[in-house]
């Protein structure tokens, strides 16, 4: 192609094609061809979408809607244009949008592959599992060999723990695609999850030796020699990771651990600051780098150090297992935790209550126990200020949620409450119903939660005493947003 170019050097296709050529390769190269494309035919859509796709690659979401708003004026019916703005859409994480853009692709090219795997895609990332589902089925309906549909489809058979469907269909992509690198990294973490290590070793290399970046190939390999408590293998494995992925976070972090595993205290500590350093505030991963970072610290009996780190992640974290974790091991006993608009943050205090959100409740998460209670804050005489208790049973698809409700309003002496509320818990219709209870000298606020769906249904309760009510009531939002009652 650069030798078409030396020959032809005004030839304005080539210029696009090298851009696509050299994305995440040499990015800077690949934008000097799209820029030379674009200066040698304005009026063409494809220098223009080249270009924009390097500005995506290199997260320059401004320059690529600029880019991608030319392309699509110059012909708003471009499937790859359209394309690309769906994924524009889709990394400001903004789904909506991006599912909207992705209809649109279906009414200019009906029934076409690749929009109907990108939205599966984008419903497995948000957790619509059964959407997600529904248009691989369409996809493999219109292409039945199609490799992206089959990795997919494979990838939701291993999310939900089919693996040797999986393996089915990753075994069906590598006999008519030997060199697919995805095929190969997927089938090593299925054989991982097996905890068949050498059969998920040997495919990481397969996926190594045609891409070195093949980040779960990575991955597989350095966590198998953790679990192997191999730490010289771990750090050669970490170090190759590394090369290819200088400015990611996670190795850094591995790293970190697994020099805290070995004794090495200031070197995992050095690992750690570079993996925050590299790490975007909002990353869940920098909370649970200041987690490790006060376990290396506890385990060389700095407590005071160790103690900054927790505080950091309490104050700033908003993903609910790591605050339950920090929470768990704060140094000191004498501080408080208090919601605020979701997140915890601490408050000297030699008075009031204690919040303790038990880890399990992230770990549930979407397969809750039947019968559930955890407390949520509890007094410094180790009274209950607030807690959960959660229900779920078989239930009648013919009766009516609201019959239910009233059946369990609470009717105890010195009880009042309010009429149900209609609401959404976790996407699904439900109703709320708060009341006013006096029991033991205390007044308790609370709130019932009713949401059925086909056969079964939930109830959920929360309450906390009205002294502490109003610093719990961001955490229970908290709670009613973050959870999937029934699966």
């Amino acid at each position: 192609m650069e030798t078409l170019i030396g020959q032809y050097p005004d030839l304005h296709q080539a210029h696009s094609k090298l851009a696509y050529h050299y994305v995440g390769q040499d990015d800077d190269a690949a934008l000097e061809y799209a820029g030379r494309a674009v200066a040698l035919e304005p009026r063409s859509t494809a220098g223009y979408l080249a270009r924009a796709r390097v500005h995506l690659e290199v997260e320059e979401y401004e320059l690529a809607r600029q880019d991608l708003d030319d392309a699509l004026d110059l012909n708003p019916q471009n499937l790859w244009g359209n394309l690309l703005l769906a994924y524009w859409h889709w990394d400001q994480e903004d789904y909506s949008e991006a599912e909207s853009q992705l209809d649109h692709i279906q009414t200019l090219v009906p029934y076409f592959p690749r929009s109907l795997i990108d939205k599966a895609a984008l419903y497995r990332e948000q957790g619509q599992l059964d959407q997600a589902w529904k248009m691989i089925h369409q996809a493999l309906a219109v292409d039945p060999s199609n490799p992206d549909a089959l990795w997919l489809k494979a990838n939701l058979k291993a999310i939900v723990g089919e693996y040797s469907q999986a393996q089915t269909d990753l075994n069906r992509i590598l006999r008519d695609y030997p060199n697919n690198v995805a095929a190969h990294g997927l089938q090593a973490q299925v054989y991982y999850e097996q905890e068949r290590y050498n059969e998920a070793s040997d495919a990481a290399e397969r996926a190594l030796a045609l891409d070195t970046q093949e980040w779960s190939a990575h991955q597989i390999l350095t966590w198998i020699a953790m679990d192997n408590n191999d730490v010289d293998e771990a750090l050669f494995r970490l170090e190759a990771w590394k090369e290819v992925y200088p400015d990611e976070p996670y190795p850094y972090y591995l790293e970190g651990f697994v020099y805290r595993y070995d004794g090495q205290i200031n070197e995992a500590l050095e690992s750690f600051d570079i993996a925050l350093d590299k790490s975007h505030p909002d990353n869940p991963l920098a909370g649970d780098i200041h987690l490790e970072r006060a376990q290396t610290y506890l385990s060389d009996a700095d407590e005071e150090m160790a103690d900054e780190e927790l505080q950091s992640v309490l104050e700033t974290s908003t993903d609910l297992s790591t605050i339950a974790l920090a929470e768990e091991i704060l140094v000191d006993p004498g501080q408080r935790a208090v919601s605020s608009e979701g997140r915890r943050i601490l408050e000297d205090s030699d008075a009031g209550y204690r919040i303790s959100f038990a880890e399990e409740w992230s770990q549930y998460g979407a397969n809750p126990p039947e019968g559930y209670f955890l407390s949520l804050g509890q007094n410094q005489d180790g009274q209950l200020v607030a807690s959960l208790d959660l229900f779920i049973q078989d239930w009648d698809p013919s009766l009516n949620l609201v019959d239910l409700a009233i059946y369990l309003t609470p009717s105890e002496p010195g009880t009042t409450v309010e009429p149900l509320e209609p609401v959404t818990i976790a996407g699904q219709s439900g109703l709320l119903r708060r009341y006013r209870q006096q029991e033991g000298g205390q007044t308790i606020l609370g709130r019932q939660y009713f949401v059925a769906q086909g056969d079964r249904v939930a109830i959920l309760l929360l309450w906390a005493t009205e002294e502490v009510s109003a610093a719990f009531e961001a955490e229970f939002e908290v709670i009613v947003s973050s959870f999937e009652f029934l699966p």
